[in-house]
């Protein structure tokens, strides 16, 4: 009896005894076991394994075998309502402390991003009118309204760079959520 053979009558013996998965890994395993034997030692793994029936017979045991383990293993302990509800009770304190300092981080960032906007509006407000009140100044003290309008548009420049800052900032506190998020997700499954 040659591979083909033996795995035709396996295949024959197995079919609607076992489930259609347990079926399908078993004639993988056996085809692929037979194909390692290789052409030379066939013979001998096909003789080791036994006949087609002997071996249909094993399968079909240790799939049952495994079903009544399966189902001989006790439910794991689980706690009932009460137990969560006192546990619970015991650890609020620990929890409102740990969510408070976690809200407490949050504004904190919250509210250096607002200061930073704020600045940079702020500067750019003050520049303006820096560069309006400079340019009137222009026309009495030449020397004072050149440092006045130079100076506010440094401050516009400040006022623009604080708030590009803020947003690259943003954007890349954005991008490393999204990243965590996909990969909480890609683990997950």
């Amino acid at each position: 009896m040659n591979k083909y053979e033996y795995l035709n009558a396996l295949s024959n013996e197995l079919q609607n005894k076992i489930p259609a998965d347990e079926y399908a890994n078993a004639m993988e395993y056996y085809d692929e076991y037979l194909h390692d034997a290789g052409p030379d030692k066939e013979l001998e793994v096909i003789e080791a394994l036994g006949t087609p029936q002997e071996l249909a017979a094993k399968i079909i045991a240790e799939y049952s075998g495994r079903q009544e383990e399966l189902a001989s293993k006790p439910e794991k302990n689980k706690l009932s309502p009460w137990v969560i509800v006192l546990l619970v009770v015991l650890c609020s304190p620990m929890i409102c402390g740990v969510g408070g300092a976690a809200l407490g981080v949050a504004g904190a960032v919250i509210g250096v991003f607002a200061a930073l906007v704020g600045c940079g509006v702020g500067f750019i407000v003050g520049g303006v009118i820096l560069v309006g009140g400079g340019i009137g100044l222009c026309f009495t003290e030449t020397a004072n309204g050149l440092l006045a309008t130079g100076t506010g548009f440094a401050l516009i420049a400040v006022g623009i760079g604080l708030s590009l800052l803020t947003i690259v900032i943003i954007r890349g506190i954005c991008k490393l959520i999204k990243r965590a998020n996909m990969n909480r997700k890609r683990r997950v499954k």
